[in-house]
């Protein structure tokens, strides 16, 4: 094996028979990064594990061994490599393997040994009793240890600079656990989970901000960017990815190509987009994707994380599953995304969306629908970058469409839908085009547009209302572009009271936050508080600059009609009392 030290190696990745794991496990002297979690491992490897924790220098910092028999025995070895002086892991997991309370007893002992290095240790789903769990939870109070995260079966055992517990939520039913931290104390606290393992979400400093990052686009390529004020969870409104940030820290990230080459040496298909994320070290501690799995299907396991960095790729086991996201601890950034095991989903459905786009163009003889169907994680604004002569029509998009089926497009008032049918695939990228095309009437009024599987049930249908667009006229110039060309005239135009109602309206609609109209505001002149109110709102893209001119003509009919400027209203009507809860759902406030 080459000498160079490896940021992650996964066991799974190579398809080795049980005599040759020896070999490849001994690599992990050279990797700071080991998962070899339902490895089918067992006492007879942890010789080698422990040999590489003891190697001079040990390079591994986060093993995960979990859903391998161990045993006391395998556990008792592992920790003659703890013991060393040479070691300096900080992550180990031992989730469900075999262990008794002489594992405890064990691992005390080793971190007697050695206290300074190990922060985290999961001993969940073992049969550990409480008063050998208690030994460890000594050490987590102890301020000589680094010890400050132990989890296990009956209590997650926390350490924290921040206090714990002012605010803690349990569900009724699930018995499910929120901890919100909020003060900066550092305190030591016990959570009783009774018998059975939870799942815990930890929020720093109160609930989900979302935030609109700036974009930038070259040749259909868009690349997002903010500055998290601090320490909190974050969720991006334009892709759907939250970031568990432990600092103040600038994040940049675009949605990335997939390596079909890579994924099918790992046996694995791509079950959201591809995310490169670039960040300070240590600023995200975790990370949450938006997947497409429907909610009887969120128990399978068949989801996990690619971690893409260079030539290295590893597997991140999701420490959560929500209803929207998987979350997974961060070692370090580079690329990741979602992805199934290849010979599964070939059956099941998955959460998927109909978006609609009306190209423009100069002739008014005709007008066509594109229609796209796409897996529900598809970041619009991907899609959107790359139609940007056609104008999106927005209305209730969710279904369940099933991979490799055939679907097809009604619509009583349509002279022509081509093809007549199309098979729904899980495409992430980079390219997004329409499974459809509908050529609709040109005259105005309603049509009501559905689709349909192979027995021909409905599957999603909506009304749109022609009235409200027009595809007869030139391309219109972008809103963004549309502020760049009128900045002079806004920053000499609006008034402050004008101003202060901008961002009045830009807040509620979740365009700015507090910390940027506190910003702004706390500008002295006028025309610069202008000026950097209309900079800071065009770079965040087309949908922030067209809330912009929209609250402008509600607040100053005069200024706006000046400008030359007129509100995009978009309205759609839900056919369905189905619908009723997506429409809700959806509705802007306009």
């Amino acid at each position: 094996m080459s000498e160079t030290v490896l940021d992650g190696f996964d066991l799974k990745v190579y398809n080795t028979p049980e005599e040759g794991r020896q070999g490849l496990i001994s690599a992990l002297k050279n990797c700071k990064r080991a998962l070899l979690a339902d490895c089918g491992l067992s006492e007879t490897h942890c010789d080698v594990v422990a040999s590489a924790l003891k190697s001079k220098p040990s390079h591994l910092k986060e093993l995960d061994l979990s859903g391998n028999n161990l045993q006391d025995s395998g556990v008792k070895k592992l920790c003659a490599g703890l013991k060393s002086s040479n070691c300096t892991l900080e992550i180990l997991r031992l989730d469900s393997c075999s262990l008794s309370d002489v594992s405890c007893d064990s691992l005390v002992s080793a971190l007697k040994s050695n206290p300074s290095h190990l922060r985290e240790l999961d001993l969940r789903n073992n049969n550990l009793k409480d008063s050998a769990v208690n030994k460890l939870n000594d050490l987590v109070k102890a301020p000589k240890y680094a010890l400050d995260n132990l989890k296990a079966n009956q209590s997650v055992i926390l350490s924290t600079s921040n206090k714990i517990l002012e605010n803690v939520t349990v569900d009724a039913t699930t018995g499910d656990l929120t901890v919100v931290k909020m003060f900066k104390v550092t305190v030591t606290k016990t959570v009783g989970l009774e018998d059975n393992p939870r799942k815990i979400r930890t929020h720093q400093f109160g609930p989900t901000q979302s935030f609109a990052p700036e974009r930038k686009t070259e040749s259909e390529q868009i690349s997002y960017s903010y500055n998290c004020p601090g320490a909190g969870e974050f969720q991006c409104k334009s892709t759907g990815l939250m970031f568990d940030m432990s600092q103040k820290a600038e994040l940049k990230y675009e949605a990335v190509k997939w390596d079909k080459k890579l994924l099918k040496k790992a046996d694995k298909k791509p079950a959201g987009p591809l995310f490169e994320i670039k960040c300070p070290e240590n600023a995200v501690s975790q990370l949450h994707l938006p997947h497409c799995e429907p909610e009887e299907a969120l128990e399978s396991g068949e989801l996990s994380v690619m971690h893409i960095n260079g030539e290295d790729v590893s597997f991140l086991k999701p420490i959560e599953i929500t209803d929207t996201h998987v979350v997974v601890d961060v070692p370090h950034l580079s690329s990741f995304g979602l992805v199934w095991n290849a010979l599964k989903k070939l059956l099941k459905p998955v959460s998927s969306q109909v978006l609609l786009f009306l190209p423009q163009n100069t002739n008014t003889d005709k007008q066509n629908l594109n229609v796209f169907l796409l897996p529900k994680n598809v970041p619009l604004e991907e899609v959107t970058a790359q139609h940007q002569g056609s104008k999106y029509i927005q209305v209730p998009s969710t279904c369940e469409l099933i991979k490799g089926h055939h679907y097809s497009v009604e619509c009583e008032k349509s002279s022509k839908i081509q093809p007549k049918k199309a098979k729904f695939f899980l495409e992430f990228g980079p390219n997004y085009h329409p499974s459809f095309q509908v050529r609709l009437p040109t005259e105005k009024g309603e049509v009501t547009l559905s689709v349909r599987d192979e027995t021909n049930n409905e599957i999603w249908e909506c009304e749109i209302d022609l009235n409200d667009y027009d595809s007869a006229v030139p391309p219109s110039v972008a809103a963004e572009e549309k502020l760049k060309t009128l900045r002079t005239k806004f920053v000499n135009n609006v008034s402050e009271p004008v101003l202060r109602s901008l961002l009045d309206g830009l807040l509620e609609r979740q365009v700015l936050t507090d910390g940027e109209v506190e910003h702004i505001s706390g500008i002295g002149n006028r025309s610069d508080k202008a000026r950097e109110l209309v900079d800071m709102v065009r770079k965040k893209g087309p949908e922030a600059s067209s809330a912009l001119i929209t609250t402008l003509c509600e607040v100053d009919p005069c200024v706006s009609t000046n400008l030359k400027l007129e509100p995009k209203w978009v309205k759609w009507i839900p056919k369905r009392a189905r619908d009723r809860k997506n429409w809700a759902e959806n509705c802007p406030i306009l």
